[in-house]
């Protein structure tokens, strides 16, 4: 069974108070993403005990989403630096190509120049 998701995840602005996984708290320097999906987290509560704020939708922090991508195994900066280093060996590939292609035609008009044309026989 496939199970279709019509969920598109966003920076998170406003930024929630807490991290849905973590409860760490926002600050300027960490980024939020909302997943835009219903999340029953309960309740937050601070270290003295009062009730901070409930939670009802999932956002995570920049922590929290790097670590689950490490965990699938996604690694966005390695596969930008492989991505990167396969479209060089590409563009290496084709000039390598053209390399070939002109040493051949070279040799082939020094073949014919010396011996006349070539004649193929059956």
């Amino acid at each position: 069974m496939t199970a279709t998701l019509n969920m598109r995840v966003k920076v998170a602005d406003p930024k929630p108070a807490y991290c849905s996984a973590c409860l760490q708290g926002a600050r300027a320097d960490v980024e939020f993403y909302d997943f835009q999906a219903a999340f029953d987290g309960g309740t937050f509560v601070s270290g003295d005990g009062r009730w901070v704020k409930g939670s009802d939708d999932l956002y995570l922090c920049e922590d929290c989403l790097q670590m689950a991508c490490e965990t699938a195994g996604l690694n966005p900066q390695l596969h930008g630096r492989q991505g990167r280093r396969i479209k060089q060996l590409e563009l290496e590939i084709e000039h390598w190509k053209a390399t070939v292609r002109r040493t051949r035609a070279e040799l082939e008009e020094q073949v014919n120049s010396n011996l006349g044309p070539v004649v193929r026989r059956k």
